[in-house]
């Protein structure tokens, strides 16, 4: 079955990013003796495969084979992130290195360190403490998109990460500069089945049902003495005449006047 979808369908010899480069960006300032991290404005979707490219199969001799191609796992993946050094870093002191850890994970979200060097070299190993990989990643300061992969229909995911200066000769931390703690997070499609939870601001306005034959009316700036009728269906709840109305109201003043005869 696997291999007559192979070959009527588009192969993916490589794990394709999801969208445009984000860069989270590392940098040291030598004068306050940290660093800082700048994270992008937008956010990446954890996406599978077979809704980013439909009618697409990754090789079978890939690495990533098992875990993103739609006839095994199929899990939802993103490489858009890239940690890179930021341009307006100061240079480390010489023998100093950042490296990132990850401090804590969203269940299920998964980190590769990934290259596609040839079809031939291939790298796909779980960094990070996917599957009891180390949690630091020895970061060499060059550009670089792991993979983030997670269940399929599981829902959002965020990540929290250090950047933090070590030595490189005895990989010790460098106490005398303070790290940097980030969070990265992704959205994702939501569980089949599932209702969507939303919440919103609303102006409820009641008055007594013994005063239906009065209207409502609002204005803006109570100094003018300007007043609108507002064009509303109240509903009798409770004994009461309701009015519930959108959160664009706010700032807005009310008040009841006798319905002209």
């Amino acid at each position: 079955m696997v291999s007559s979808v192979q070959s009527q369908d588009s192969i993916f010899n490589a794990v394709p990013m999801q969208g445009k480069m984000l860069m989270p960006a590392i940098r040291y300032m030598s004068a306050h003796g940290h660093l800082m991290v700048t994270l992008p404005n937008e956010t990446p979707h954890l996406t599978p495969l077979e809704e980013s490219h439909p009618d697409t199969h990754f090789a079978l001799t890939s690495p990533w084979y098992d875990d993103l191609d739609p006839e095994t796992q199929g899990m939802a993946f993103n490489r858009q992130y890239g940690f890179v050094m930021d341009g307006a870093s100061d240079l480390l002191p010489l023998g100093m290195a950042v490296w990132i850890r990850m401090l804590s994970s969203a269940h299920g979200l998964e980190v590769y360190q990934y290259r596609n060097i040839s079809e031939t070299e291939q790298i796909w190993e779980p960094m990070f403490g996917t599957n009891g990989s180390s949690e630091v990643f020895e970061w060499n300061m060059k550009m670089f998109h792991p993979a983030f992969v997670g269940p399929r229909n599981s829902g959002a995911k965020s990540a929290e990460f250090e950047a933090y200066v070590v030595d490189t000769d005895t990989s010790e931390r460098v106490q005398e500069i303070d790290g940097a703690s980030f969070t990265l997070t992704w959205t994702a499609a939501r569980p089949e089945g599932m209702p969507v939870l939303s919440i919103s601001q609303k102006i409820v306005l009641n008055w007594e049902g013994a005063f239906g034959h009065h209207m409502l009316q609002s204005t803006h700036d109570l100094d003018s003495g300007e007043w609108s009728m507002m064009h509303v269906n109240p509903t009798l709840i409770d004994g009461k005449y309701t009015v519930i109305l959108d959160g664009d109201h706010h700032g807005m003043y009310f008040r009841l006047a006798p319905h002209a005869p």
